[in-house]
């Protein structure tokens, strides 16, 4: 385990985001699995948070309920 796991750092992190607001994020935590954020585009305000297995399973119910596209994600580093 890496210190920043003990502070409850995500593993990893992807965004999605359109003209420069971040509409999704999906957070890894290698003890339950993927967490999936969806955001109001305007106030910025989480509306919705999901956990599921897979990072695949994130992306196709984000794709699915949501109509992020898969193929826009963007992983990113994530914040300590």
């Amino acid at each position: 385990m890496k210190p920043d796991d003990a502070a409850g750092s995500p593993e990893l992190v992807w965004i999605y985001e359109t003209d420069g607001r971040i509409l999704a994020k999906i957070e890894e935590d290698a003890a339950v699995g993927f967490y999936l954020y969806i955001f109001d585009p305007v106030s910025g305000k989480s509306t919705h948070d999901h956990l599921q297995d897979t990072l695949d399973i994130a992306m196709e119910q984000a794709e699915e309920e949501f109509g992020l596209a898969i193929a826009n994600w963007k992983q990113q580093e994530p914040h300590s």
